[in-house]
């Protein structure tokens, strides 16, 4: 019996994987201690011990493909730049599409009161955070005029006030 039958059996059943799981763990710990040394043989087994065929690297198809061809076929270096909002406005720049951007009144470090924050911003405008994304901590100003000065964009009311 080939040992992908046996793998396959003890998946099926509940009792087997269960008394099968310690056993599991000891293997693809030493398979990751004995593939240290050489970064790719770990994922390439692993991918074919999950899906049953080997990793294509060449022809990416699934995701987990996919993200291991990035992984090992492009420079990583620049991700954490790429994913950060006002640095990867410098990077576009750099590249040659800096007439692409939109203009940006302002960057802070921390929420400025109002009143600084309302200075230079046009009649309308929108606020972005940093660290948020998929649309969280994006605030549109529609009118400054009426937003109240006594809260924040975000309603919470400062704290140096009572």
């Amino acid at each position: 019996m080939k040992f992908s039958r046996i793998i396959k059996i003890i998946r099926g059943n509940k009792v087997t994987r269960t008394l099968a799981y310690p056993l599991d763990l000891i293997c693809h710990h030493v398979l990751a201690r004995i593939t240290a040394a050489h970064p790719y043989r770990y994922p390439a087994h692993n991918h074919k011990w999950v899906y049953g065929r080997r990793m294509d690297l060449e022809n990416p198809i699934s995701l987990h493909e996919k993200i291991y061809w990035m992984l090992y076929c492009t420079d990583t270096s620049i991700w954490t730049e790429l994913t950060d909002k006002v640095k990867v406005r410098s990077y576009i720049a750099r590249m040659g599409y800096g007439n692409i951007l939109n203009k940006v009144y302002a960057t802070y470090d921390s929420l400025p009161d109002m009143n600084t924050l309302f200075t230079n911003a046009p009649r309308s405008f929108v606020v972005k955070t940093n660290h948020c994304g998929g649309g969280e901590g994006v605030y549109l100003v529609k009118n400054k005029e009426a937003v109240n000065k006594k809260t924040n964009l975000f309603g919470f009311k400062k704290s140096h006030e009572g």
